[in-house]
C-alpha cells in the first residue's frame, strides 16, 4: 500500500506503509466513524484500502471565496477544522453538491463550497447557520484530503 502525503514530504513523493508515522496514524483513526468511499477511515490506518492522502493549513482571508490548492490531486473527501478551541469539524465529499457536513451532521451552504483539480475552496458562511467557520479573518485552519 502507497500513502500520497505531499504537504509532509516532498512534493510527489510515495510512502509506503513500513514508513508511516504513528501519528498520522493515529490522527486517521480518530476520524473513526466518518467513511471514504463506504470504508471507515480508521480502516485506512491499518492498510485495509488504499487511498491518496495530503494534508495542509491556511489562514482564512474573511473574503467570500478562498480556493485552497497543493493536495496534488482531486480529493473525494475533505476534513477541515479551525486551529482554535471550539473549533467544528467541516467535511466535503465530492458528491454534497453545495452542502458540507458540519460536526454535529448538518448540512450547511458556503462552508467548503467545492472540490477542485487540486485541492478545495472555501467561502465564508454566507447562508448557515454558524456563519464564517471555514474562512474567518486570520484563523489558522488544518485540512486532510483524501482522493
Amino acid at each position: 500500500m502507497t500513502w500520497h502525503v505531499p504537504i509532509t514530504f516532498a512534493v510527489d513523493d510515495l510512502i509506503d506503509e513500513t514508513m508511516m508515522n504513528q501519528q498520522v496514524r493515529d490522527n486517521i483513526a480518530h476520524l473513526g466513524g466518518m467513511k471514504f468511499a463506504e470504508v471507515a477511515l480508521s480502516a485506512l490506518a491499518s492498510g485495509v484500502s488504499a487511498a491518496r492522502i495530503a494534508v495542509g493549513s491556511y489562514t482564512g482571508n474573511g473574503g467570500t471565496t478562498k480556493a485552497i490548492t497543493g493536495a496534488g490531486f482531486q480529493p473525494k473527501y475533505v476534513v477541515l477544522w479551525a486551529k482554535t478551541a471550539g473549533s467544528w469539524l467541516v467535511s466535503k465529499t465530492s458528491q454534497d453538491g453545495l452542502y458540507s457536513r458540519v460536526a454535529d451532521n448538518n448540512y450547511e451552504v458556503d462552508h467548503i463550497i467545492s472540490i477542485d483539480a487540486d485541492g478545495f475552496t472555501v467561502g465564508d458562511g454566507t447562508g448557515a447557520s454558524r456563519g464564517n467557520i471555514t474562512n474567518y479573518n486570520a484563523i489558522g485552519y488544518a485540512w486532510i484530503a483524501f482522493g
